[in-house]
């Protein structure tokens, strides 16, 4: 039963004791092209590892030894580990653009963060973007949607966003998933536009707010369609192995232009009770967090 032994196996992550990494530099850095042109933990080595540019490498060696010396700092704070020791898994994505998006996991005590760097191939040029993914729940596969990376325009100007994947967990039996979309300037700076939020449905929602019987691997899901420039679809439906999906309803979110956040015009749920899970299960305050312009929680 995965939804079982996903809260035993997060909860024994949890407690775990602080992990030693035996990572080091490898010379030369390279990073892993997977299939789905995505990134994973450390732990997930399935792909096809290729060089890494000179100016990607400078990125991730001054990322590694920032992270060493505000973890470790001031000594012995880490005892013997060294800044070798902060060198994790590099994955490189394929943007529509042509440029290349690098993720550069961080593993130090409590799976660390992710990085971002977008290189241009043309100009050789690297940007590293000023916030970090979250990673102490992305280490473990089976919460995660894959892929942690898609494209997708949800601005209507024909460009795709870049849509990255941050899992979250409260409590014992609430863990789900956000996909934070980003436009990507002329600069290669990411600049947030939406978000939206994904989760298991546990035994309460499935059976007080869907009337649906207990089933594992129920999941609540969010989608968005373009529906003409500044003006977005949001479909709310609990995923249900094995059998139909169960529709919930749906919002329509529109914003006064370019740089503005998205604010919700219309609410069409399928039955009343659904109109305050339409967009989070976190009434509205999770409702203004996935609509705010902010790069991360």
């Amino acid at each position: 039963m995965l939804r079982h032994s996903l809260v035993i196996s997060l909860v024994v992550a949890a407690l775990a004791p602080v992990r030693l990494w035996t990572q080091a530099r490898p010379h030369p850095l390279r990073a892993l092209v997977r299939p789905h042109n995505d990134f994973a933990s450390s732990e997930d080595t399935v792909g096809i590892a290729v060089t890494v540019p000179r100016a990607v490498a400078a990125a991730v060696d001054s990322l590694a030894r920032l992270s060493f010396a505000s973890t470790c700092t001031p000594p012995p704070g880490c005892g013997t580990m060294s800044v070798a020791d902060f060198y994790g898994l590099l994955s490189r994505i394929t943007m529509p653009t042509g440029h290349y998006l690098y993720v550069f996991h961080e593993p130090q005590p409590f799976n660390g963060g992710y990085y971002l760097i977008v290189y241009r191939p043309a100009a050789r040029h690297a940007t590293v973007q000023p916030f970090r993914i979250d990673g102490y729940w992305m280490s473990w596969d089976a919460v995660l949607s894959r892929p942690t990376v898609v494209f997708q325009d949800v601005e209507g100007t024909g460009l795709a966003a870049v849509g990255l994947e941050e899992v979250f967990h409260h409590g014992t039996d609430d863990t789900g998933w956000r996909y934070r979309y980003f436009s990507v300037d002329t600069a290669d700076h990411f600049h947030p536009i939406i978000a939206t939020e994904s989760y298991w449905a546990d035994s309460i929602v499935e059976s007080t707010v869907i009337d649906s019987a207990r089933e594992e691997n129920a999941a609540i899901t969010r989608r968005l369609t373009l529906l003409a420039p500044n003006r977005l679809r949001l479909d709310c439906r609990l995923e249900r192995p094995g059998r139909a999906p169960l529709e919930l309803g749906y919002a329509l979110l529109v914003r006064r232009g370019p740089g503005a956040p998205f604010e919700i015009a219309e609410r069409h749920p399928r039955r009343p009770r659904y109109d305050d899970i339409l967009l989070s299960m976190y009434g509205a305050d999770g409702e203004r967090d996935l609509l705010a312009l902010t790069a991360r929680p």
